[in-house]
C-alpha cells in the first residue's frame, strides 16, 4: 500500500487481517483476511503514527515511514514466527515504542532488532533502521555490542556520550 504522496497526518493501524488509515473510507482500507504472504506499507510525508497490533501470519511485513517525524508502536505479541517485521523510519526524527520487558539490540547507528529475550533477539521487530529513539511502555533491556558501532569521534566531547533515559 503506497501512501507516500499523502501530506496529511495519519494513524495507520496494522493487524493480522486489516490495514486502516485514520479518516479513510472505507475503513479498514485493506482487508486481507490474514492470508497475505507479504505486506508493505509506505507512509505519507507528514508526522504519522503506525500502530502495529499484529502482522499477517507467516508474512514478510515492511513498514516504511517515508518522510516526517514518525512514531511506530509495536504491541506485545504482534509478531508470530515465521512472520517478519521490518520498520524503516525514513527521514526525520523517528521513534519506536516496544512492549514492556523486551530486549533491544542496536546493530549500528539508528538500527537494530527487538526480541522478547536474549535467546530470541529479533522475534518482535526483525529489523529497524532510521529510528533515532527507542522507548517502551515499561522497561526494556538494551544489549550493546561495541563491535557493531563505528569508532567514536575524538576531539568533541559533546558527541562522545551515551544517553539513557527512563
Amino acid at each position: 500500500v503506497d501512501d507516500s504522496g499523502d501530506p496529511s497526518v495519519q494513524t495507520v493501524t496494522v493487524t493480522s487481517s486489516t490495514l486502516a488509515f485514520s479518516g479513510s473510507t472505507p475503513n479498514p482500507l485493506v482487508s486481507y483476511g490474514g492470508a497475505a504472504k507479504s505486506l508493505t506499507v509506505h507512509g505519507g510525508t507528514a508526522n504519522n503514527t503506525f500502530d502495529i497490533n499484529s502482522v499477517p501470519t507467516g508474512a514478510a511485513t515492511t513498514i516504511d515511514g517515508n518522510s516526517g517525524n514518525d512514531s511506530f508502536v509495536v504491541t506485545s505479541g504482534a509478531l508470530t514466527a515465521p512472520a517478519t517485521l521490518h520498520v524503516d523510519g525514513g527521514t526525520g526524527t523517528n521513534s519506536l515504542s516496544v512492549p514492556n520487558g523486551d530486549v533491544v539490540t542496536p546493530n549500528g547507528l539508528n538500527s537494530g532488532t527487538v526480541g522478547t529475550d536474549n535467546t530470541h533477539p529479533a522475534n518482535v521487530v526483525t529489523g529497524y533502521i532510521n529510528i533515532q529513539n527507542v522507548t517502551s511502555t515499561g522497561t526494556f533491556t538494551l544489549n550493546i555490542n561495541t563491535t557493531n558501532f563505528p569508532p567514536i569521534p575524538t576531539g568533541n566531547p559533546d558527541t562522545e556520550k551515551l544517553v539513557l533515559s527512563g
